[in-house]
């Protein structure tokens, strides 16, 4: 280890923006997000939940448009919009009940959230950030991966210990597959 970084209380998400060397965590109990400098490896921005509205829970980013995406798990069933150059909420887009994860496709600039309280999937277009469809994947869904080389995307259900697959292309649910006990996070290596 070579540094320990003081956040935000309850860090739960985090994701990187590579084009900006920029790490970004979520504090689920202090109502933050923290963005943390990948060279100096110090917070250098803090957006509070009480200003923006956020009870953030994952995190996705766009690297192409320096867009951050955060769900906002209790009660608000929405996702934050953030500028990654003015760490700023720029919009607040709704979604299902209890949005949990997200994952962007910055290729075709799609974001995936899994609403886990409405067993489904919001896709959202990066351009107009207006949900242009919704589907259905089972009771539960929790963490979501898109591979962005085949644009399939692939959401993790705990209750039915599945795994859902979506083509992106069309927004079709194509099947499950079955896998261990409680499935609950996704990375994908494309």
């Amino acid at each position: 280890m070579i540094a320990a970084i003081p956040v935000g209380t309850n860090p739960w998400g985090a994701a990187i923006n590579p084009s900006t060397n920029s790490i970004y965590v979520s504090n689920r109990y202090s109502y933050t997000i923290s963005v943390i400098d990948g060279i100096s490896n110090v917070v250098i921005a803090t957006l509070v939940g009480s200003i923006s509205g956020m009870r953030p829970a994952d995190l996705g980013i766009n690297p192409v448009t320096n867009r951050i995406y955060g769900t906002n798990y209790d009660n608000n069933n929405n996702v934050s919009v953030i500028d990654g150059l003015t760490h700023t909420v720029i919009e607040t887009i709704s979604v299902g009940t209890n949005p949990y994860g997200v994952a962007v496709n910055p290729n075709t600039n799609r974001i995936y959230i899994s609403n886990s309280g409405a067993h489904n999937v919001s896709v959202i277009d990066g351009v107009s950030n207006a949900v242009i469809a919704t589907i259905a994947v089972g009771t539960n869904p929790g963490g979501i991966g898109v591979n962005v080389k085949t644009n399939m995307i692939y959401v993790s259900n705990e209750n039915d210990d599945t795994v859902y697959v979506i083509r992106g292309l069309t927004n079709e649910l194509l099947g499950s597959i079955a896998v261990g006990d409680a499935p609950w996070k996704i990375d994908i290596n494309p």
